[in-house]
């Protein structure tokens, strides 16, 4: 049996053969280009704006790459594949509020 947050192994085989990492990194790339293709936010955000305001986006980019010590990875990899998503998701629609796409 596989520990908790880790696959078992019929599900790691079966992501090794999807490349989710691979298909992953593709849709963070097209999700940055959407962003920077974006208008600009106005600014400041409000409080409201969890995942889009200037001081969050610093602080979770610190968390995940400090530049002190070493990067915290207790997370699994499916972890934290769902916590881009989760993250890519509450971002986008932050973003489809402010620009009423």
């Amino acid at each position: 049996a596989a520990a908790s947050g880790e696959f078992d192994d019929d599900t790691r085989k079966m992501v090794e053969e999807l490349d989710l990492d691979k298909t992953l990194e593709q849709m963070e790339s097209k999700f940055s280009l959407a962003v920077e293709k974006m208008p600009p936010l106005p600014r400041p955000l409000p409080e409201t704006y969890e995942h889009i305001r200037g001081d969050v986006l610093i602080a979770k980019a610190a968390a995940a790459a400090p530049l002190i010590g070493p990067s915290p990875q207790s997370a699994s990899p499916a972890q934290r594949r769902l916590q881009l998503l989760t993250e890519w998701y509450g971002r986008a629609s932050e973003y489809a509020v402010i620009h009423k796409l």
